[in-house]
């Protein structure tokens, strides 16, 4: 009879120990006393005698991850903030992340763990500018070029950029038909793009300094006639222009591979023309994307961090390198593979990018590749004719 007594406690406490678990898991950010951490460790503003510490003002809860937002007593920027990360991170016993938004300090505690490889998906939502590019711990990781119209992607070698790169590209091409997205390649490193040459929707490929000067120029001109488009038939950009018409402009990606050998004009006018294209592009539906293996600040500066909003950051050399890319450390602690940092409007995410092998690309483009007469077509500026 004990026996029977001592296996059915057993039983009883093997089906509700976890449910227990769970609901003292709900009331975890009590469980951990930041208001206590914050008291110990001296963080608040003092003013007229009166101490204000960060205030929890809102928090979600998920199995993989905890989300905590606080507000940020006066006197406190980001810098003085990531002091203490280290040792919020040790004491909650989970790595954790930073975001600021605003006024507030956002703290991300990550429970679960990103696998090392996630092999692409190629569910495709037609005529979406919502680019996957990978996976968080909780979600899949979007680009929208829709509202982010610029991207720069950069990373060392073996980082996963060639893959991103790939990987955005042949989605891209599998959402849209050729007659509404055109993609314009240039690929100063000679190699990497090659693989999409002869797909129908590449208006134009190049791989030599002037040829490229040439193509920038060009886009540059058509993003102008494009906004006299607009003007004469009184809408504000490529959306409304496109609504209820047959006649349809199509979205155009402006690929550029390698993009700091551009510096190797010594004149600067790939590059000045580029820093024209990026305020202006996101109205007449033209994207900007970008690679580079190593963060320069003679290409990422001001000028090009005011405009470039999506940022896919693959493991860097070092701590420098990262600031330039991010505006923060930890982009040299990334493991490489395809594990990455995208900062959208100040908002980071730590993903696991999808994994897409040449063969796969092969098979996924080759439906949509023609032979071309030419190899290196001049933009269609036909639409001009309407003007």
């Amino acid at each position: 009879m004990f026996d029977l007594l001592v296996n059915s406690w057993f039983d009883v406490m093997e089906n509700f120990l976890p449910l227990i678990g769970k609901c003292l898991h709900m009331d975890f950010y009590k469980g951990f006393d930041f208001e206590s951490y914050f008291i110990n460790t001296n963080l608040y503003n003092e003013t007229n005698e009166i101490r204000e510490y960060p205030k929890l003002i809102d928090h979600t809860l998920t199995d993989k991850k905890d989300t905590y937002i606080f507000t940020v007593p006066n006197g406190y920027g980001k810098q003085k903030l990531l002091q203490y990360k280290d040792g919020l991170e040790l004491a909650i016993g989970y790595p954790i992340e930073y975001d600021f938004n605003k006024s507030n300090w956002i703290i991300s505690v990550q429970k679960g763990k990103l696998p090392s490889k996630i092999k692409y998906i190629h569910e495709y939502k037609k005529n979406s500018l919502k680019i996957p590019i990978g996976e968080s711990i909780d979600s899949i990781v979007e680009i929208d070029l829709k509202e982010n119209p610029n991207t720069y992607i950069c990373g060392t070698t073996g980082s996963g950029k060639s893959v991103c790169s790939k990987s955005i590209l042949t989605s891209v091409i599998n959402n849209f038909n050729p007659n509404r997205m055109k993609i314009i390649l240039c690929d100063l490193k000679k190699v990497e793009l090659n693989l999409f040459k002869n797909v129908e929707h590449v208006e134009r490929f190049a791989h030599d300094l002037s040829e490229i000067t040439e193509i920038i120029e060009d886009t540059f001109i058509e993003c102008e006639e494009r906004y006299k488009l607009f003007m004469k038939n009184n809408v504000v950009n490529i959306y409304e222009y496109n609504q209820n018409r047959k006649d349809k402009l199509p979205y155009k990606i402006l690929f550029i591979e390698e993009i700091v050998l551009l510096l190797q004009d010594k004149k600067h006018i790939a590059m000045d023309t580029l820093k024209q294209i990026l305020p202006i592009c996101r109205a007449c539906g033209i994207f900007v994307i970008m690679t580079m293996q190593r963060p320069s600040c003679d290409v990422i500066d001001n000028i090009v961090k005011s405009c470039v909003n999506n940022r896919i950051v693959f493991k860097c050399e070092d701590s420098k390198n990262s600031l330039i890319a991010l505006d923060d450390e930890g982009g040299e602690k990334l493991k490489g593979n395809g594990h990455g940092i995208l900062k959208v409007s100040g908002v980071k995410t730590e993903f696991q990018g999808y994994f897409i092998s040449t063969q796969q690309t092969k098979e996924l483009i080759k439906p949509f590749e023609i032979e071309k007469i030419k190899e290196n077509k001049e933009i269609d500026l036909s639409f001009i004719d309407k003007i």
